[in-house]
């Protein structure tokens, strides 16, 4: 009795290795990023902006390629009032996207630092 109850168990254990090894490997979809940038966007339209930063850093990673999603990442930091990440985060962008986009990003930021001016003043 013991023997067959150790024979199934190996056999089981022999199929769960064969169906783990032969699953396939997850390829990054560049659906994936745009999702995941979308889903940043729905968050930062609901002034969640640490949950949208985390999405826009996911898709980015997801697609490097993906130049909105580090612009939305720049947008997020300086809802944060991370200023200093944002405009490193703009400098990445210039250089590897384009500079429309990074300039939607310094332009943002100007406008915050005149809104903060107007209020301290």
């Amino acid at each position: 009795m013991k023997s067959k109850l150790l024979l199934c168990m190996a056999i089981l254990l022999a199929v769960a290795l064969i169906l783990i090894a032969a699953a396939p490997e997850k390829k990054n979809d560049p659906n994936d990023a745009a999702r995941l940038n979308n889903l940043g966007c729905a968050y930062m339209n609901q002034q969640l902006f640490e949950k949208g930063l985390k999405y826009f850093e996911d898709a980015a990673a997801a697609d490097p390629n993906l130049h909105v999603a580090k612009i939305n990442q720049g947008i997020a930091l300086l809802s944060l009032a991370r200023v200093d990440p944002a405009k490193k985060n703009s400098r990445r962008s210039r250089q590897g996207g384009s500079e429309r986009s990074a300039r939607v990003v310094r332009t943002r930021h100007a406008r915050e630092k005149q809104q903060r001016a107007a209020s301290c003043g």
